[in-house]
């Protein structure tokens, strides 16, 4: 298995087991991880066995390029800070001409920062608004790859917003916009 590290450096991990057995259909199946921390692996209790990455390349026999970050969002929201660390970004410094899929699994930290305005254009390509830049990282995904198959994975539900508050996402706000608008 291979991922990255904050610094973009690559780190193969021994957990990544080779069998001649066929686990499933996606066996083999070059599968670029492109999001945040959940996707990264950061909050599972054992990231070798339990993460996203881990299952998929375990369970399923996928061949893992994790480019997740912790703290990445979805488009750069004219930050710089966030253009560093950013799906976007992440996708940009990537070789696709291998993949078979690319999953993004990104959104909530969008939400939890309070800059990322939704958008109304539903085909606007930009970096800017939340719409704008899921449409940013699916063309920028095929231009690189036209075969790639892509699945998004939009926010899920948060039981806090920061850590011990007690605000989950249903029922709080975060610049009067609820988690579950940015999967509409």
């Amino acid at each position: 298995l291979l991922y990255f590290t904050a610094g973009q450096m690559p780190v193969n991990t021994s957990w990544f087991e080779v069998s001649s057995t066929s686990k499933s259909k996606f066996d083999g199946k070059k599968v670029y991880l492109f999001g945040d921390g959940i996707l990264f692996g950061l909050g599972s209790d054992d990231i070798t066995n339990k993460s996203i990455s881990a299952i998929l390349s375990n369970k399923y026999g996928m061949r893992i390029n994790n480019r997740a970050l912790g703290e990445a969002s979805i488009g750069n929201y004219d930050d710089e800070i966030l253009s560093q660390s950013s799906v976007i970004e992440q996708i940009e410094t990537t070789p696709l001409d291998e993949a078979d899929y690319a999953i993004i699994f990104a959104g909530g930290y969008d939400w939890k920062i309070g800059k990322a305005t939704i958008g109304t254009s539903n085909t606007a390509v930009n970096d800017i608004t939340f719409k704008g830049s899921i449409n940013t990282c699916i063309k920028n995904i095929l231009l690189k790859n036209a075969k790639t198959k892509i699945l998004f994975c939009t926010p899920i539900f948060r039981s806090r917003i920061e850590a011990g508050d007690g605000k989950n996402s249903d029922e709080n706000t975060v610049n009067d916009r609820y988690l579950y608008e940015y999967v509409q």
